[in-house]
Parts: structure tokens; sequence; C-alpha cells
């Protein structure tokens, strides 16, 4: 049984981060941990209105430190989907990604207060959200 389904998965860039690299000292991840880390990845794709893109840049960096200090001690980076997929083009996607202990630290985060304000603020912004988490093998 193969570990990657390769018809289903789909290759793209991000800009502005490096998902899966080094701690960034001067960001105060010293003390972090990368997602590579963790037992789970989650990879959220949140497709925003082109023209919604730099209110939803303001509205990330005012609740994104929500999850962040929710799911410490790994780091969640986020940046634009480069290319755009077909018929997609009044759209842009923001892609999330970040390192669980367990699903079930997701699923408490879904019922904390902070996500109660996380959501009812991001969800404003997003016309849809799909997250995928992935186990790591190694």
């Amino acid at each position: 049984m193969p570990y990657l389904d390769m018809p289903r998965v789909s290759l793209f860039h991000v800009d502005g981060i490096e998902a899966f690299t080094g701690l960034n000292a001067e960001a105060g991840e010293e003390d972090k941990k990368t997602a590579l880390s963790a037992e789970y990845v989650s990879v959220s794709r949140l497709v925003v209105a082109a023209d919604k893109r730099a209110g939803f840049e303001r509205t990330w960096a005012e609740v994104g430190r929500i999850r962040q200090e929710y799911v410490s001690p790994f780091v969640h980076r986020g940046g634009w989907r480069i290319e755009k997929q077909d018929g997609s083009e009044d759209k842009d996607e923001f892609v999330l990604i970040g390192g669980w202990d367990s699903l079930a630290k997701h699923a408490e985060f879904a019922e904390s207060e902070g996500d109660a304000e996380y959501d009812k603020t991001i969800k404003a912004a997003v016309l849809e959200c799909n997250t995928t988490f992935y186990r790591r093998v190694v």
C-alpha cells in the first residue's frame, strides 16, 4: 500500500512562508516546534473573494494570534496560494499549515471560547474552508 495516492495529490506554491522549515527567533519562535515534528499536520485552505483579500489580511492579523496561542508549542503559518485554479480568478486562497499533538486537541480548539471569536471573525471573510489532517508516518 503506497503512502501517497498520487492522483489525489495537488501541488501548489504558497507565497511568503516556509511552512516546514526552521523556526524564526526574531518572530519569537525559538521555543516552538515545527509542523513536521507534530503527530498530525493540518492544511487549511480558506477561499476569500479576491476583492476582500486586504480585509481578510487585517482580520487575520487581529485574530490569527488566538489560534497560535492555542496550538503552542507548534507554529502555524499561513500565506496566499500563488497559482489560481481554473474558474477561480475572482478568488484567492489562504493556506494555513500547522502541527497538532492530536486530533482531539483540534476538536478542543473548535469548542473553546477563543475559537468562537476566531470563527466569528474569520467566517465573515471566508467563502469556503477545507481542512485536511495528515498523520506523520515516520
